[in-house]
């Protein structure tokens, strides 16, 4: 007995010194090992609005030797961590930078208002004393965040050095386009669909572009102009798509050399010397531990005497074999990849105004999900039926609740793990905020691994969507611990690998097979267009509502993410307990609490 609790013990120590060593050497990437100071401010706005925001200060910015100033507006879906690719690079080269979280997205208050945040952040930055406020602020925005800088522009425009807009949608009134007088750089993708939505290909938006800012051609690549005495310059960049600015080093490259021709860095570097790529890979790595961390975590519970009344005989492999169990996976997958598009699509627009569903992107993944858990559901139904007009009796395990034979429900099992499961997720969370509060850094890695900190409104709003998935992860369950189980080999380790393995793999395949042909055909078509096509949805003052691209395709990088963490977390689990609550309450708390309340507030 007392080598059964070492084992998970010593298990759970060593993922969690590995996860620590990873976050000292993220924190090492994005300070330039101490030389940067990155910090969580919030700041009260209009109406006493609250705005949280990043700041990274270098050591070499002080009173006596003020440094430029970046200001950076991230787009739909994202947060202040998003664009930690392009801060970092931006203080090891001396700038003061202000990443703020705008409305939907990290910690500030949601009020739609990204024009008055943005002023925010602007107005606060030019309180510093350790920023040149003399050569003015130097504004970048990626996406939507375009649309925040041409607002922010007029209201401080003689506070304002260059403008950067980064894969944005160019939709601006004639009016801000005239009082734009300042310096400014595009940077484009080759292949965007968001520009092909609104211009078609990469000449009509250059001819757009050209008659929007007054020039006489349509405006050629990766060329300069001047414009009333400033620099324009147009950068087409060839390696990435729309979500992809944040990790493009082209873009990054693109982003710092025009902002260092018009304020030069205090500390040069060459545009090439980057190490963002480190960080994003440690970052992932970190996330991906954060999963064997909590999973680890539960193990090491199930030994407590109190949760280890959980626990049961896991019931008799009653799987399916060889070709049929190899038609099963096809199945499995084939099925939701060619239902996701027609069903998210119709949930964005049906929930798209929902007070308890609050993510328009998230409702047309989540109602996919709900859309298959319920074809497993009447399959699973319809087979006990099956089973019990023949004369069988049905038993827990015919549900994943119990062993073989046992026909009781023991309800303080599921009050056990519904406790397992929230004392898992309190202390990731927990951890979240720490390595925030007192190194400013995330496991944010790109788009797809997204583990906020959780503030009151996001766990209020996330909850529905923790419901949500738990009797989808239920459903699926079912399907992956009984009709497409494995066969068994007698390596309890192997096995339990080879589980995690597959039904990891089998959640996750759907989307990464959609995002596949969807982002690698945009591609290899090379106009912006994409295989599956789009439309975008305007209000009438011209802001972007609701992209409705294909249901949430264009938002679902992550949900792959948490589609095979949530299933690596049940899988191992229930293996451990041969009880499905176990991994079922943790999994959903998992996915529902630390990656998709990232998402809860954005609409």
């Amino acid at each position: 007995m007392k080598q059964t609790k070492e084992k998970p013990a010593r298990l759970t120590a060593w993922i969690f010194a590995v996860l620590a060593a990873l976050t000292v050497m993220i924190w090492g990437m994005q300070t330039n090992w101490g030389a940067v100071k990155i910090q969580r401010l919030t700041l009260i706005g209009e109406n006493g609005t609250k705005l949280s925001s990043l700041i990274y200060i270098p050591k070499t910015a002080t009173k006596e030797t003020p440094a430029p100033c970046v200001v950076i507006y991230h787009g739909t879906s994202n947060q202040a961590h998003s664009n930690d690719t392009w801060s970092m690079e931006f203080a090891r080269r001396g700038y003061v930078v202000l990443s703020p979280d705008m409305s939907g997205g990290g910690q500030s208050d949601v009020t739609g208002d990204r024009t008055s945040q943005g002023i925010t952040a602007a107005q606060y930055a030019l309180t510093l004393d350790i920023v040149d406020r003399e050569q003015g602020l130097n504004l970048i925005g990626y996406s939507r965040g375009v649309r925040t800088i041409s607002h922010v522009y007029p209201e401080l425009s003689d506070s304002i050095n260059s403008l950067v807009a980064v894969f944005g949608n160019y939709r601006w009134p004639e009016a801000d386009v005239d009082a734009i007088d300042t310096n400014i750089c595009f940077v484009k993708a080759k292949a965007d669909q968001y520009d092909f939505i609104n211009a078609g290909d990469a000449d009509a938006l250059q001819s757009m572009l050209s008659g929007l800012f007054g020039f006489p051609e349509p405006l050629a690549p990766n060329s300069d102009y001047d414009r009333n005495g400033r620099l324009v310059r147009y950068a087409v960049i060839d390696d990435a798509l729309h979500q992809t600015a944040n990790i493009s080093s082209q873009a990054i490259s693109v982003i710092l050399q025009y902002v260092n021709d018009v304020a030069p860095a205090p500390n040069p570097l060459d545009v090439n010397d980057q190490v963002w790529k480190g960080q994003q890979i440690l970052s992932l790595a970190a996330a991906v531990t954060m999963i064997f961390f909590a999973a680890a975590l539960a193990g090491l519970l199930l030994q407590n005497p109190f949760f280890a009344g959980i626990k049961t005989p896991m019931p008799a492999n009653r799987g399916l074999r060889g070709r049929k169990l190899a038609l099963q996976y096809f199945v499995d997958i084939l099925i939701p990849t060619i239902l996701f598009i027609p069903v998210s699509s119709w949930g964005m627009a049906w929930f798209k105004s929902s007070k308890i569903l609050t993510s328009t992107n998230l409702n047309g993944i989540m109602l996919w999900l709900v859309f298959l858990a319920g074809i497993t559901g009447i399959t699973a139904f319809v087979g006990i039926l099956k089973k019990k007009r023949t004369g069988e009796k049905i038993f827990l395990s015919d549900f994943l609740l119990g062993p073989d034979g046992e026909t009781k429900f023991k309800y303080s099992s599921f009050f056990k793990a519904l406790l397992l499961g929230a004392i898992v997720s309190f202390i990731v969370v927990s951890w979240l905020s720490i390595i925030e509060n007192f190194l400013g850094i995330n496991y944010q890695f790109w788009c797809i691994a997204t583990m906020l900190r959780l503030g009151p409104a996001r766990f209020i709003k996330a909850l529905p969507y923790v419901v949500i998935i738990f009797f989808v992860m239920y459903a699926s369950c079912l399907n992956m611990l009984t009709k497409r189980r494995l066969p068994e080999s007698g390596n309890e380790r192997k096995d339990m690998i080879m589980a995690v393995l597959i039904n990891t793999l089998t959640a996750a395949a759907p989307l990464a097979i959609l995002l596949t042909i969807q982002y690698g055909g945009s591609l290899i078509i090379g106009t912006g267009q994409t295989p599956f096509s789009s439309t975008l949805a305007m209000s009438h003052s011209g802001s972007a509502l609701a992209f409705s691209t294909v249901g949430a395709l264009d938002y679902s990088f992550g949900y792959c993410f948490m589609m095979g963490g949530g299933s690596a977390i049940c899988t191992y689990l229930y293996r451990k307990s041969g009880n499905i609550l176990a991994g079922l309450l943790t999994g959903c708390m998992f996915c529902g609490f630390i990656t998709v309340a990232a998402f809860t507030l954005a609409r």
